[in-house]
């Protein structure tokens, strides 16, 4: 009986890894196409505040139904406004910003690339998480790429490209510090969509109506559509629903490591696509990055199951 219960054990365990990595998958391709088409809409008819409403506006109301059922479940209010302030609010409105000054090659370095970094700081720091040696040469070679990154932008970048690389890298620790947060306070995927883009929602389409001059129904219909479905839908809550599963299966470091490797293809389909050409030492810190997550992720390592506890405290 004791050897049957460590197998089961064990197969659920490889069971947890698989679906991770499948999650994984499909997270790596909705932010690719993520941030290509931001940056090509920032560029024409959208502004930053307007992708920002319809992504927390469209999210709030497909989730609003199941939120009406759960609420919070067991956050407290203080820790939902969390939630919603840092991968909700925080993220969209600085990476939105960031797509306006700096390229899709910046985007994938800076705001996934620099993802590993602030999780990992974090998850040292709240979570007492312990990293190997893999993991720690995965994170040097990917701090060496970002600061390659930046040399390049402050150098021969265009006129205010930095001010993105700022903003990019500002997006990245708001969704690092959500990674941890809901790691450590047992947030279920649905759970923490719900939270997240509801909350998010009361607290930034008053200030939307009012502050801002909203130019959706300006832009052209097709585009539109395409952009509330991508913002509202794939952007936001498919994506955070998976980051959050796949975080469950890894760990919040092991995951950021993992979506860390947008790095590898988004600045190729930018050139194809955008017609943007990173200079060699972008492409150098894109390798350096590349090259960090493919070691860290070699030792990576899926998580425990959930105590009865904590899945208990998430129903």
């Amino acid at each position: 009986m004791p050897f049957e219960g460590a197998a089961a054990v064990a197969a659920g365990h490889r069971r947890e890894r698989w679906i991770g990595l499948l999650c994984a998958l499909l997270l790596l391709a909705i932010w690719a196409a993520y941030i290509l088409l931001t940056r090509f809409s920032v560029r024409a008819h959208f502004a930053p505040a307007d992708l920002l409403a319809l992504r927390v506006g469209i999210g709030g109301a497909v989730m609003l139904p199941w939120f009406a059922r759960r609420g919070l479940g067991h956050l407290h209010l203080g820790q939902g406004f969390a939630l919603a302030l840092t991968a909700g609010i925080g993220f969209g409105a600085l990476s939105y910003g960031g797509f306006v000054f700096a390229p899709v090659a910046h985007a994938s370095a800076l705001q996934t690339g620099a993802l590993p970094l602030y999780t990992a700081l974090l998850a040292l720091l709240v979570l007492h998480e312990r990293f190997s040696r893999g993991r720690l040469l995965g994170l040097a070679l990917i701090v060496v790429g970002v600061a390659l990154m930046g040399v390049e932008s402050v150098s021969s970048g265009e006129p205010g490209q930095w001010r993105g690389d700022v903003l990019y890298s500002a997006a990245s620790f708001m969704w690092a510090i959500f990674a941890v947060l809901a790691q450590r306070w047992d947030v279920r995927p649905l759970q923490a969509t719900s939270v997240v883009y509801v909350l998010s929602a009361v607290l930034y389409l008053p200030v939307y109506a009012v502050a801002f001059e909203p130019k959706l129904l300006a832009a052209p219909p097709v585009e539109l559509a395409v952009q509330a479905v991508l913002q509202g839908v794939f952007a936001n809550l498919v994506s955070l629903f998976l980051f959050s599963r796949v975080t469950q299966a890894f760990g919040a470091a092991s995951t950021a490591m993992l979506t860390a490797a947008a790095s590898l293809f988004v600045p190729a389909l930018g050139i194809l696509t955008l017609g943007e050409r990173p200079s060699p030492m972008a492409w150098t810190g894109l390798v350096c990055v590349a090259a960090g997550v493919l070691v860290a992720f070699l030792v990576v390592r899926p998580r425990k199951a959930s105590t009865p506890a904590s899945s208990r405290a998430a129903q």
